[in-house]
């Protein structure tokens, strides 16, 4: 004999009447009003919670904390809104370069461009890598150098 489930809760589905489709299932509303046809082994042995809201809720919690963590990571290893590993890692392994900031354009010529919170700067159109390469550590000396100081006068007073 089948035990009758209407009215009884399990986590967040209430029982509202037997499937009459589906054999051994029930028709549940969830807490968050969807409703739903759920197997009775689910229901009584936990393995269905919700209509899938809850595996969602889950789900953008863990996203929220890995971007709480990944903020505040960002804020430590920041200053003036400029992440420090950002204008220290080298070139991107893919630069046909090998110089961050410099490529190859066409005519044979190369430009250089610095970027900064979002912005880039063109620094100029050169005759050779070497020219272009000499007009990017300028621009780092100008643009980056005074935030990494800080960066580190701030690192050595904590």
């Amino acid at each position: 004999m089948e035990k009758d489930l209407t009215g009884k809760k399990f986590e967040r589905l209430t029982v509202i009447k037997k499937d009459e489709d589906r054999k051994n299932h029930w028709i549940c509303k969830c807490d968050c009003g969807n409703i739903v046809s759920v197997l009775d082994f689910y229901l009584i042995h936990g393995k269905t919670k919700s209509c899938g809201c809850y595996r969602a809720d889950r789900a953008r919690k863990h996203l929220e904390s890995i971007r709480d963590i990944t903020n505040k990571a960002n804020k430590e290893l920041s200053i003036d809104g400029t992440r420090i590993s950002a204008l220290t890692k080298s070139a991107c392994s893919n630069s046909k370069t090998g110089v961050k900031g410099v490529i190859k354009v066409d005519g044979g010529k190369y430009t250089a461009a610095i970027k900064l919170r979002g912005k880039s700067k063109h620094l100029g159109t050169f005759d050779t890598i070497e020219e272009a390469k000499r007009a990017r550590k300028e621009a780092e000396k100008v643009y980056y150098q005074p935030i990494i100081d800080k960066y580190k006068k701030m690192k050595e007073n904590k």
